[in-house]
């Protein structure tokens, strides 16, 4: 369960990389979109900036897949015992708190 928890952030944690990344390339375009609008050159490090973006969006799309795999494959061979395991701790908490009111607590 708690593996899943981790992997579920690394997924979340790649998307915001993602989203972050993609966002600074449509600024980027639009900024290079302005500059050939006003007859002037685009500076090479704003292509250098937008290749590094669009590797960046795909190395984390890459990273994402493969932890989407990873907690697939985990849940596929752990998930019968991780729907067990929530059962079982369900279970104790529901017979903890009988006994505290039982008791009194």
């Amino acid at each position: 369960d708690s593996r899943i928890e981790a992997i579920e952030s690394q997924i979340n944690l790649a998307e915001t990389i993602i989203n972050d990344s993609n966002k600074k390339l449509e600024a980027l375009e639009k900024k290079i979109t302005q500059i050939k609008a006003s007859n002037r050159d685009v500076p090479p490090d704003l292509y250098k900036k937008v290749d590094s973006e669009s590797q960046q969006v795909k190395v984390q799309s890459e990273v994402m897949g493969n932890h989407k795999k990873r907690r697939d494959k985990i849940d596929v061979q752990f998930g019968d015992y991780i729907e067990r395991f929530k059962v079982l701790k369900t279970e104790q908490k529901a017979r903890r708190e009988k006994l505290a009111r039982e008791r009194g607590y």
